[in-house]
């Protein structure tokens, strides 16, 4: 089976509730309404986007032109749109930035690998305890995100963020959620996410090899309900 087809097996576990409409009108955030929500957390790479190239230590001399160096542990927010609807589900539109770190031996002070994503995606829920709502999500991506060079052609250390073209992704998330306040218009949602983004090298670095951007997640989410109309 293809990515998409797991990807649509998703979807619909996570948009067939375990929790009738009925139940949810008296659950915070389980009504039909329009949220804003920040989520900000722990961004961990994997894969070849958290691998350095072999063969080239710290200190080594005559690496082949261009040494691309992998991300470290580091951070991403996004901040999004959600629209709810009364089965305990929901639709979201966002955008994002992850800063990854990367050792100062190999990229310098300034360039850092990063990503930038426009994201969308169904939530639902998986089930109620109390006014605590356990949740699933899965989505889509367009994602760019950057990799260190740190040599130049003649193999001088001259490290430089390259940056590769936007290109589709998946996304897939579980966590809880919380009300702050006795009406549930202020909700905590503390969860974890998985990031995935297959990039071609970009136009003009042909020589550079092609990532595969995986990264795993922890966040913290404040989410705002609207007032009803």
């Amino acid at each position: 089976m293809t990515c998409w087809g797991r990807l649509a097996l998703a979807v619909l576990a996570v948009v067939l509730p375990t929790v009738g409409p009925g139940d949810l009108q008296s659950q915070p955030g389980g009504q039909s309404r329009a949220s804003f929500e920040f989520r900000v957390g722990a961004a961990v790479p994997t894969g070849d986007f958290g691998n350095v190239d072999v063969g080239c230590p710290v200190g080594s001399t005559g690496c082949d032109f261009p040494l691309q160096v992998g991300a470290e542990p580091g951070w991403r927010w996004e901040a999004r749109g959600r629209w709810g609807f009364g089965a305990g589900s929901g639709v979201n539109l966002g955008y994002g930035q992850a800063r990854f770190g990367c050792s100062t031996a190999f990229c310098g002070r300034d360039a850092k690998p990063r990503s930038k994503a426009v994201t969308a995606g169904v939530d639902g829920t998986l089930a109620w305890f109390g006014r605590m709502r356990i949740w699933a999500e899965a989505g889509v991506q367009l994602e760019t995100v950057s990799v260190v060079r740190t040599r130049d052609q003649a193999g001088e250390a001259d490290p430089k963020a390259v940056w590769y073209s936007w290109s589709p992704g998946l996304h897939g998330a579980l966590g809880v959620e919380l009300p702050f306040t006795e009406e549930g218009s202020f909700l905590f949602s503390p969860g974890f996410r998985f990031h995935r983004t297959v990039l071609d090298p970009p136009a003009g670095h042909e020589d550079m090899t092609g990532v595969s951007a995986t990264y795993y997640l922890a966040e913290l989410g404040f989410r705002f309900l609207t007032r009803k109309r």
